[in-house]
């Protein structure tokens, strides 16, 4: 309207012209002209419309990261600014328009519609829509104030923000605060207004926002200037319209685009994302869902239903009914009985202490007897056996160890969990108790001044932060108490107390949480308490992957295997891009942040960025169980967000890779080793807090010296430096170490990297100390006895005023017992120890219930109960006496605070009680276990003794502990209590009632010394049997009383079947057993034995003599049994031992006796053989010049090597030398004999003679004479006291030896100064041992006979004779000296050498080959050697062309022979190897005829070795051939043959032909091995039997010349065969043709076959010597 108005009111020349028209037309025009302006107007509307709508659309169509962007976020707002210009520059035709110009400035405007710019404009504006956007979305950072707006905001917000370089004041972040909205539905009161700081900070906001849309008013014109400067458009208006809207909705549009592709690939992604999830979870469903699978047995899947019930006939008149059968499935295998399915899920798997269907299936399985493969082994596939009791026994001891390890491993984590919290809160009440005693600082300001007022603040703050990290509040209340215990008048946080006051130090319950955190121990960002700061970001990422239940043992391990295939550093190294994979893999998801953190904390400011693979997988990788993610992040310490000197949560903040290229002043950036840049941004506040801390006297080393003398106004001797220690704040008692101090771990760090990140050079920051910390610690502890210490005279008053106030009764005593050093001291006698015990007590200053301010009245008398010993009756039934009232009356008026109790057993631990009663009544019982000293310990007794070992027994065995009950309850009985009885009547009870100790005493044997009491019979000497059995010495006794002494002395001296340490126990349990008891008072005792070994056992400590003459004792070893192995020894030489017990209480008994122990010689090597001494032999052919005979290899080489023959052996062996005796000399002082001899010559030895001392020894027989003597009897003892009687006990005859050697002859006694000559010299003995022997055929499994001493004597060597033949013996070597002896050393093997067979006997002789035999020596042989030589040749006298003998076998024919010959002529002359075998029968070929040959025979043993040879036999060979034919056979055979066929005979018989007549001509009559009847032979000759029912035909005789080649007897059938060669054989028909034999042929026939008919032989040539 005010459009038209104006246009109205215009006057133009045109509308001059036309005034005269009428007034219609022009009104029309008009109304014309203004409807087409209207629709203009609205056109326009409407265009500006879309285009805010539009562009309203696009802004909530943005990403809404370009809001947080501050780049982008200026941007949109320079978009949103340009949309606004737009809508204020798009008029119609008939507006005006703006003008725009190049340089930003505002447009002129001309007639145009009021513009939407926020100010005058509508709410629908574009700059309205941005601020309702900026106060819902939108926070500033870093925003700088005006002094209006610092105006405006109160003084505490001020007070915690910085300024700039400028001073003006920088807020951090600037957010716009909406008023709480009250929820919908519910009836909470209505919400309260902002606060005058929000509504300030409101204002600042929208104030900021303006200021932000005008600069981006500004920075769109010039954008637009510069587009349409570069564009140089005519048309400028429409220019600048299309420019505004490429600036504004075609800006939008393209990141809306933008935005829209990146939302689509994210998107895309998260839906890949998404589906991997879907397949991971799906892949666990199903790997879940495998574990819960069960294979079902074939006999349990296939099971039939049950029988359908019987009917019941017994309803009467209701009928026959059938029973209902009911059936109730528990598990899943109840449902799939029965139904043919191989395979069946469990419903579902157990919890922690709780079963599931998966375990309730699988105990019925096990409780069938099924165990298959598949349910249990999931690596092993299912067969379908149904039981496999291996496989049962195997399975069920695996998941029933599995689950007691679990339970186990959970009652333990449980248990110190428990013990941790219990520590912790009777810590925290205590340290309570002690700050609620102690007086607060005012107090000590008015008595001591400000400055100890302060010092005594901050030292008690340090106590209870060490002991309680939660004790601030408490800390700062007790702070703000007056010298009366009202309140100091503080009335805001910010006030500083009253008594720091006169400082000018801002000590403030404010201030007071700055110093809290800075004391000791500060946490860091994985160990801190919600008091300094609460949970870090660090934190927060190790508990949600330890927390979280994924499976990363798998992933970590497919990690190193691609880490081990790239190929890259090792060890490997794991970085934050690999551990997010890893983490992926194994379903869990890491974020950068995330990821990086940990990597951080693992590299511990090392500065590589990256993380070793076996740490990461050490803390990450490994299971956590549930309720362990709090222990297994307490050995873990980092410090990012954390400042390490003053304990400030969140002043630092580390992020990695920067989007700004340049740090800014509050940050830092640290570049790692592998590229990465780490920056930390420093927050301010930390600065801030270093300067209050100074302020109250805690200096930081980072401030400068005139800093600190600016800032802090306190004197030199109140500053302490930071960081804190724990140590100056305890007293010199109560001091800790360092280590505990600085925790168990220490961060690994690189002191270049340390300093980029925390701006020191000094050293890392130490750990959070939460190790020293932990379970009552010992800092903990420390600061708890500080304050104890401390508030020790505050609370004893506060408890006296209380105590006067009301009657109460009295608490309950302390009540200990006195230990033996201070009874010692006190000149208590050691022994009366063991049986006593002295209680002593003190009233109790509290009723022991951990609160110390409970009220306690006076002690008027105390009363002392027993029980008995721990295990006893009385004491399992609770059953108390009284035994003592201190004072006794209400007479005595004074305390002796001690009882002593008696008639106590040693080792012993009993039960006391004991309360103290006043007027008021009886306080409460304290309740104690003292426990009696051990008893003295036995001597111990050595089981083995080795050269450099010995193993000791110092307690009784239980079986020789009852032989010595029985024995003393067996003696008792017959001497009703005393210590003689009748001999006779006490064997008698023995063998009617105590059998086993019979036959103990039955193995006894006792010397002939020991046993003279009772025998009668014996003397000082060494004759007759050494040692007899106890239990004949008794029967055969005179004497009708034997004493308990004696007894006693007899088993100390006495050998046992099970060994000599048997008797020694038993000796010892002798002096401890006692008399006859009930069986019920031994039942009673054995009870409390055991429970006693139960709760207190007993250590034994054993102890070693170094100078008896000093008495000088080393500890060995702790040990809680009664045997030990002591190694390290020095071989030969003397040794002492003792041992001491020491019960749980640390009560040590007296040493107990000791014993000395000599050890062993080291083991000599075995004896070696001699060499033998070879002479030259004459006896040789004199054109022979080759080696004798006995240098034939393999013949003969040994005996003449070594000095061994058929009965006597001559062996060899090494000295006794250091190497034998260890390096220390054969009488065990230490060094070799020149060793000694120079330390005695320079006086180095000294007096001192080590472990045992001779000189104390013999000084108890010598009686102060310098020539003393002692008889035979005394011999054994010395010996004994000298650790030497196991080596002169070993055998009968060394103890003999010994005194043979000793004793003066015309004295018959022992001089003390030859004794200790014999004692320290250098002598060893050697004895040479053998066996029995065992012969060559004979197996050695059998027992031993025993062994033959051969020598004793000390030589190197000797010949041993009265050996048999052909033996094998095995001799032994044992080194004796005067202090000890050796084991025996190895034995060695010699066989001698078989004894000479009988000279060769020529058999017969032949042209080319002679036949000898002979016969096997004494002892036999293995095999033998024949050896041959010839003599002479009556062809020509030489024998140049002498072939070499060859041997054929009788038994196995040679039928073709090779001769070796020779160009040598004096070889023919050698003696040269014909046969070696193990016949006695042979026949020696290839000889020359007409020739002289000589032969002899050596035999072989089972080792190879040779005897000598046999004599020697002369033979020639025959000139002529001498053949074997029928014509000649009366002449040939002359001699006739019975009985006595040998090998080596020619024999002719005659056998009759028999064959078979229903068979195949089978021939019957010939003999098969070893038959005792006639078999048959078929027509082949083959040995095969058929039998005719028609009988055999008679077809003709056999005559048979053969040699008998060999022989063979079978005993259990009593046949002797022979085995012939054919030489040649006739019938006596044409009948038996076809059974000729043919020469050569080998068969074999019965001896009593071949004589059942007439039968000869060929003589032998020797045929004198045929027969033995």
């Amino acid at each position: 309207v005010a459009v038209c108005r104006l246009s109205s009111n215009r006057q133009t020349p045109a509308s001059m012209a036309n005034h005269k028209q009428p007034a219609t037309s022009r009104w029309d025009e008009k109304k014309e002209h203004l409807s087409a302006k209207t629709r203009n107007g609205f056109e326009q509307w409407v265009k500006r419309k879309d285009t805010f709508e539009r562009g309203c659309r696009l802004l909530d169509a943005l990403d809404v990261s370009r809001w947080d962007d501050p780049a982008k976020f200026r941007d949109v707002i320079v978009a949103l600014a340009a949309v606004d210009q737009s809508l204020r520059t798009e008029a119609g035709p008939g507006e005006s328009e703006e003008e725009v110009t190049h340089g930003g400035d505002r447009p002129r405007q001309t007639c145009a519609p009021p513009p939407l710019d926020g100010v005058r404009g509508t709410r629908r504006s574009v700059f309205e829509v941005f601020r309702r956007r900026a106060t819902r979305d939108v926070t500033f950072t870093d925003v700088t104030l005006t002094a209006a707006n610092e105006r405006s905001l109160s003084d505490a917000l001020t007070q915690q923000l910085v300024r700039d370089e400028a001073g003006r004041l920088v807020m951090p972040t600037l957010r716009y605060a909406w008023p709480a909205q009250q929820h919908s539905g519910t009836v909470a009161p209505a919400v309260g207004h902002l606060t005058a700081d929000q509504r300030a900070q409101n204002a600042i906001f929208l104030r900021y926002c303006r200021t932000m849309w005008r600069e981006a008013q500004r920075e769109a014109r010039t954008r637009l200037g510069r587009a349409l400067a570069d564009a140089g458009a005519v048309d400028r208006n429409r220019a600048a319209a299309a420019g505004l809207r490429a600036l504004g909705i075609g800006q939008l549009a393209a990141w809306v685009e933008t935005d829209s592709e990146i939302q689509r690939v994210a998107a895309r992604d998260a839906m890949r994302e998404r589906e991997e999830k879907a397949r991971v979870t799906h892949a666990r469903f199903v790997k879940r869902k495998d574990r819960t699978r069960l294979r079902v047995p074939v006999t349990e899947a296939a099971q039939p239903a049950p029988p359908i019930p019987r009917l019941d006939l017994s309803r009467g008149e209701n009928g026959p009914t059938r029973p209902r059968v009911e059936r109730v499935s528990s598990t899943a295998l109840d449902l799939a009985r029965g139904q043919g399915l191989v395979w069946v899920h469990a419903l579902g798997r157990g919890a922690p202490g709780r079963d599931g269907d998966l375990e309730r299936s699988r105990r019925q399985l096990l409780a069938r007897g099924h165990v298959l493969r598949a349910n249990f082994d999931a690596t092993r596939d299912a067969t379908d056996e149904d039981f496999d009791a291996d496989r049962f026994e195997e399975i069920h001891e695996k998941y029933t160890a599995a689950r007691r390890r679990a339970a186990r491993a959970r009652r333990i984590d449980a248990r110190r969990e428990f013990e941790r919290w219990n520590a912790a809160r009777r810590g925290r009440a205590r340290a309570l108790d002690c700050l609620r005693a102690l007086q607060p600082p005012a107090h000590m300001a008015a008595e001591a001044g400000a400055a100890a007022a302060l010092r005594y603040w901050r030292r008690i703050g340090g106590l209870l932060k060490a002991v309680d990290g939660g004790l601030l509040g408490d800390w700062v209340e007790w702070s703000q108490l007056g010298g009366n215990d009202s309140a100091a008048g503080v009335t805001r946080a910010s006030d500083v107390f009253e008594w720091a006051q006169p400082l000018k130090a801002p000590a403030s319950p404010a201030n007071a949480t700055a110093v809290w955190c800075a004391l000791a121990p500060r946490g860091c960002d994985v160990s801190r308490h919600p008091s300094c700061g609460g949970v870090s970001a660090l934190r927060a990422s190790l508990v949600k992957v330890l927390g979280s239940s994924c499976d990363l043992a798998s992933a970590f391990e497919r990690l190193r295997k691609r880490l081990a295939a790239s190929g890259g550093e090792v060890p490997p190294t794991v970085t934050a891009r690999d551990l997010r994979r890893c983490c992926h893999e194994g379903g869990l998801a890491l974020s950068r942040e995330e990821a990086r953190q940990l990597i951080d904390c693992v590299d511990a400011y090392s500065g590589y960025g990256t993380a070793p693979f076996d740490e990461i997988s050490a803390l990450l990788a490994t299971p956590v169980r549930p309720g362990g993610v709090r222990r297994a992040l307490r050995r873990l310490t980092h410090f990012e967000a954390t400042c390490p000197e003053t304990g400030m949560p969140n002043a630092f903040r580390v992020t990695a890779s920067p989007a700004r290229v340049r740090a800014g002043p509050c940050e830092v950036d640290v570049t790692l080793a592998n590229g990465e840049v780490r920056r930390r941004w420093k927050n301010p506040e930390r600065t801030a807090r270093i300067e209050l801390l100074c302020r109250i006297g805690m200096v930081s080393k980072s401030l400068a010296h005139h800093d600190i003398e600016t800032l802090c106004p306190l004197p030199h001797d109140l500053r302490c430096a930071l960081p804190h220690d724990l140590a100056s704040e305890l007293p010199d008692s109560c001091s800790i170490s360092a280590a505990a101090l600085s925790g168990a771990s220490e961060p690994r760090s690189d002191l270049a990297a340390y300093s980029a990140w925390f701006s020191a050079s000094d050293v890392p920051p130490a750990s959070s100390q939460a190790e020293a910390f932990g379970v009552w610690g010992a800092p903990r502890r420390a600061a708890l006895d500080a304050l104890l210490a401390v508030s020790d005279n505050a609370r004893k008053e506060a408890r006296l005023r209380l105590a006067l106030a009301r009657g109460t009764p009295p608490a309950a005593p302390d009540l200990w017992a006195a230990g033996p050093d201070e009874l010692r001291a006190e000149g208590a006698p050691s022994d009366a120890l063991l049986s006593r015990l002295v209680l002593r007590w003190r009233p109790g200053v509290n009723n022991g219930d951990g609160d110390e301010t409970t009220v306690v009245g006076p002690v008027s008398f105390f009363s002392l109960e027993f029980s008995g010993a721990l295990g006893s009756r009385a004491q399992r039934e609770n059953a108390f006496s009284e035994i003592a009232r201190d004072p006794p009356t209400a007479r005595d008026d004074s305390f002796s605070f001690q009882h002593v109790v008696s008639g106590l057993t040693p080792d012993t631990t009993y039960v006391f009680r004991l309360r103290a009663f006043n007027g008021v009544g009886p306080g409460p019982y304290v309740w104690r276990r003292f426990s009696t000293p051990p008893a003295r310990p036995i001597a111990p007794v050595p089981v083995r003794v080795g050269a450099r070992a010995v193993v000791l027994r110092w307690t009784v065995p239980d079986m020789v502990a009852r032989r010595a009950v029985e024995l003393r309850r067996s003696f008792d009985e017959v001497s009703a209590g005393s210590l003689h009885a009748s001999r006779v009547e006490w064997l008698r009870v023995v063998a009617a009632h105590y059998a086993p100790l019979l036959s103990f005493l039955q193995g006894v044997t006792t010397t002939r010394g020991a046993a003279t009491h009772l025998s009668g019979s014996g003397s000082a000497g060494h004759s007759g049997p050494a040692r007899q059995s106890l239990l004949d010495i008794l029967e055969s006794s005179d004497h009708d009383i034997i004493d308990w002494a004696w007894l006693c002395d007899c088993l100390g001296t006495a050998t046992c079947r099970d060994g000599e340490e048997t008797t020694q126990f038993l000796a010892d349990a002798l002096t401890c057993a006692g008399g006859h008891a009930t069986a019920g008072a031994a039942a009673d005792a054995a009870v409390a034995r055991h429970v006693q070994r139960l709760a207190s056992p007993t250590t034994y400590v054993l102890e070693r003599c170094l100078s008896e003459l000093h008495g000088e004792w080393e500890e060995v070893l702790r040990t809680r049994f009664g045997e030990a192995t002591i190694n390290g020894l020095d071989a030969g030489a003397a040794h002492q031992f003792r041992v001491r017990a020491v019960n749980a209480a640390g009560a040590a008994s007296p040493s107990g006796r000791a014993t000395v122990i000599n050890t062993l010689l080291n083991s000599p090597p075995p004896p070696r053989l001699a060499r033998a001494h070879v002479r030259a032999t004459t006896n040789r052919h004199p054109r022979a010049s080759a080696p004798p005979y006995g240098d034939v290899v393999g013949v003969g080489g040994f005996e003449r090597r070594f000095a061994v023959s058929s009965t006597t052996v001559k062996l060899v062996w090494l000295g006794a030398t250091d190497k034998l005796t260890g390096g220390h000399g054969l009488n065990g002082r230490g060094g070799g004999p020149s060793d000694r001899i120079l330390a005695e010559w320079t006086g180095a030895a000294g007096e001192d003679e080590g472990a045992v001392s001779l000189t104390a020894v013999l000084a108890r027989y010598s009686h102060g004479r310098e020539d003393a003597t002692f008889d035979g009897k005394v011999l054994p003892d010395v010996l004994t006291r000298l650790g030497a009687h196991r080596t002169h006990d070993a055998e009968d005859t060394a103890l003999r030896a010994a005194w043979d050697e000793l004793r003066d002859a015309a004295r018959d006694v022992v001089r003390t100064a030859h004794f200790a000559a014999w004692w320290n010299a250098d002598v060893v003995t050697h004895i040479l041992q053998r066996d029995q022997g065992v012969p060559a055929g004979r197996s050695a499994g059998g027992p031993s006979l025993g062994t033959v001493t051969t020598y004793r004597g000390s030589g190197r060597g000797t010949e041993v004779h009265g050996l048999e033949p052909n033996t094998r013996y095995k001799f032994t070597l044992r080194l004796v000296s005067p202090r000890s002896h050796s084991r025996l050393s190895p034995p060695l093997e010699v066989w001698t050498a078989p004894a000479p067979p009988s000279s060769p006997i020529i058999v017969r002789d032949e042209t080319k080959a002679i036949v000898l035999n002979w016969r096997a020596g004494p002892g036999g042989a293995t095999k033998y050697v024949l050896e041959s030589r010839l003599v002479n040749s009556r062809d020509d006298g030489t024998a140049a062309q002498a072939p070499t003998p060859t041997v054929r076998h009788l038994a196995a024919p040679v039928r073709a022979h090779v001769r070796h010959r020779t160009n040598a002529t004096a070889a023919s002359y050698d003696w040269k190897v014909s046969y070696e075998g193990h016949e006695t029968t042979v026949r020696v070929c290839g000889l020359q005829p007409r020739s002289t040959y000589r032969f002899r025979v050596r035999a072989l043993n089972d080792a190879g070795h040779g005897g000598p040879p046999s004599a020697l036999t002369q033979a020639s060979t025959a000139s002529e051939p001498q053949m074997l034919v029928p014509r000649r056979a009366a002449e040939q055979f002359s001699v006739r043959a019975a009985g006595d066929i040998v090998v080596g005979d020619t024999i002719l018989f005659t056998e009759r032909l028999l064959v078979d007549r229903g068979g195949n001509g089978a021939l019957l009559g010939e003999p098969a091995r070893g038959a005792a009847r006639p078999l048959a032979s078929n027509a082949n000759r083959g040995n095969c039997r058929s039998r005719n029912a028609t009988g055999p035909q008679h077809v003709g005789d056999r005559t048979v010349a053969a040699h008998v080649v060999a022989e063979a007897h079978y005993t259990k059938k009593g046949v002797r065969e022979l085995r012939l060669e054919i030489v040649w054989c006739t019938v006596s028909s044409h009948d038996a043709a076809p059974y000729v034999l043919r020469p050569g042929d080998v068969t074999q026939r019965d001896a009593a076959h071949v004589i059942q008919f007439q039968a000869f032989r060929q003589p032998w040539v020797d045929e004198h010597k045929r027969l033995p």
